[in-house]
């Protein structure tokens, strides 16, 4: 899980943040699109990575705040960084390291 909120992240960093498009005409992708993105397409799987960001961000509907007025792209970095972090802590635990 971690590592692909990690790759989201890249996947934002290289091609670019959008709001209001899971990915835009310009292929920048929005905080769910590059997770869509980097779970190759696969949108059953989006719900778990989405937990963590939901419990980073403290909102329940991640798209909406993505699109919020104002939103930054260093304020998505730092969530997504958060959410790996979280997702990675949680690894640790459940493998024991």
């Amino acid at each position: 899980t971690s590592e692909v909120l990690e790759r989201a992240l890249f996947l934002l960093e290289e091609d670019g943040w959008c709001q209001g498009h899971a990915v835009n005409a310009q292929g920048e992708r929005c905080i769910l699109g590059a997770i869509r993105t980097a779970l190759g397409n696969d949108t059953d799987s989006i719900v778990p990575h989405g937990d963590f960001v939901r419990a980073v961000i403290d909102d329940v509907f991640v798209a909406e705040w993505n699109d919020e007025r104002g939103r930054t792209f260093a304020e998505v970095r730092e969530a997504l960084l958060d959410a790996a972090s979280l997702a990675m802590s949680e690894e640790e635990v459940t493998n024991g390291t």
